[in-house]
């Protein structure tokens, strides 16, 4: 039994939903740092983010994707 609320639960829904149809590329610049491209989009370049990674506990540090600089989302 989930301990989520509804609320949270569609959200999980439309993340999932929308990962599977978006297209993504991801490039490891360094140690902890990811590139990642949505590829589906008309224009990728328009749709760069680098995704900062904790070298030690793997943990999401930062994101410049509008969903995360937006709602402060990891």
């Amino acid at each position: 039994m989930s301990t989520k609320s509804p609320s949270e639960l569609e959200a999980d829904e439309t993340a999932q939903n929308r990962a599977q149809a978006e297209q993504f590329a991801f490039d490891v610049d360094a140690p902890g740092l990811v590139e990642v491209t949505t590829e589906s989009h008309e224009n990728p370049a328009d749709h760069q983010y680098t995704v900062s990674i904790d070298d030690v506990t793997h943990e999401l540090m930062a994101c410049t994707c509008p969903h995360h600089v937006h709602r402060n989302a990891f």
